[in-house]
C-alpha cells in the first residue's frame, strides 16, 4: 500500500488517477488518507477520480476531505460532484458542509447542494435553505430550494 500511495506524487496525472482508482479496492485508514490527499491534487482529473471513489466506497472518513474540496476554489463541476458525494454520506457533518455552501458563488454548485439536501437533508437543513431562498435572485435556484424544502418536510413529516 505504501508504494502505491507514493505514486500519488508521480509527475503524470494519468498515473495519479490510476492510483486513486486502484485505491478503491483497498480498505482502511491508510486508503482513506491517500484518497483524501488526492482531493488536493492540482489536476482536476485526479480530484474527480477521488470524488468518484468517495461516492462508490461511501467512506465516512472522506467527509472532511469532501468538505474542504466543496469549499475550495476548484471548478464548479467537480465541486458539484463533491456535494452529491456528501449527500450519499448523509450525516450531521455532511449536512453542515452542504448548508454552509448554500451561498457558493457558482450556480452549478448551489443547484447540486439544493438537490443533495433534498435527497439527504433533515430538519437541520430547513432554516439554511429558507435563508438561501430568501437571498437567491435566480428563479431556477429558488425553485430548487423550494423543492428541497418540500422533500425534507415530507420526509420528516412536517
Amino acid at each position: 500500500m505504501h508504494r502505491l500511495c507514493a505514486l500519488l506524487e508521480d509527475a503524470s496525472a494519468g498515473v495519479r488517477v490510476a492510483v486513486v482508482r486502484a485505491l478503491e479496492a483497498a480498505r482502511g485508514p491508510e486508503r482513506d488518507a491517500a484518497i483524501g490527499r488526492a482531493f488536493e491534487d492540482s489536476s482536476a482529473e485526479v480530484a474527480g477520480a477521488a470524488i468518484g471513489v468517495a461516492r462508490r466506497t461511501e467512506s465516512i472518513a472522506l467527509v472532511p476531505a469532501l468538505t474542504r474540496f466543496l469549499a475550495s476554489k476548484h471548478a464548479a463541476e467537480p465541486r458539484a460532484e463533491a456535494a452529491r458525494a456528501l449527500a450519499q454520506l448523509a450525516g450531521p457533518e455532511s449536512l453542515r458542509a452542504l448548508c454552509a455552501q448554500l451561498t457558493d458563488g457558482e450556480y452549478e454548485v448551489r443547484l447540486a447542494i439544493a438537490d443533495a439536501l433534498g435527497i439527504a437533508g433533515d430538519a437541520s437543513a430547513l432554516e439554511p435553505l429558507r435563508s438561501a431562498l430568501d437571498h437567491e435572485p435566480d428563479a431556477d435556484l429558488q425553485a430548487a430550494y423550494r423543492e428541497a424544502l418540500a422533500q425534507i418536510s415530507e420526509r420528516i413529516g412536517r
